[in-house]
């Protein structure tokens, strides 16, 4: 590791052009083809020739580029469809294994102990969950107001994943 430290300047160009035009999956195309509408030449197809290079005709190849620039709309239209339906997918996919819980107002719940995550040392033998509290709002999206049971503020809302059903 030590005798390429200074390799990463020398290789960076190299990556960055890797990232840029391999295919991601929420768009389908790279970043290279969103902006410029065309699929990259890789650097060795310059200078080696190649079966892509010796086909290739100049004047077909920019009628094939002008007809792609009055396809744009169409082929961003495409990309954004793409990554609503990818979005969808990983939402799916994140859904399936999340228990969605809904509190009423005037529920009793717990809350997680916040010192039990500040201490370091302390952390086994620490109690984990504080209250209980009493549901006082319910702001939407999982957020709660809270106070306690003798009716005083809590200052801040609380998300649903700190929370839990206190059971008398």
């Amino acid at each position: 590791m030590e005798s390429r430290k200074g390799q990463r300047l020398k290789e960076l160009p190299n990556v960055l052009w890797a990232y840029r035009t391999s295919e991601r999956q929420p768009t389908g195309n790279s970043p290279y083809s969103l902006v410029y509408d065309v699929k990259a030449i890789l650097p060795t197809e310059t200078t080696l020739p190649t079966l892509r290079s010796k086909l290739a005709q100049l004047a077909e190849n920019n009628a094939s580029l002008a007809l792609d620039k009055d396809l744009v709309d169409e082929a961003r239209d495409a990309t954004a469809v793409h990554m609503v339906a990818y979005k969808q997918r990983i939402k799916m996919l994140y859904n399936r294994h999340v228990k969605f819980r809904k509190f009423k107002e005037g529920e009793l719940v717990l809350r997680v102990a916040m010192d039990a995550r500040k201490e370091v040392n302390d952390r086994k033998m620490t109690e984990k969950w504080e209250g209980p509290y009493q549901i006082k709002k319910v702001l939407g999206k999982g957020a709660y107001k809270l106070q306690t049971l003798d009716g005083k503020k809590v200052p801040t809302a609380w998300n649903v994943i700190h929370l839990k059903k206190f059971y008398d």
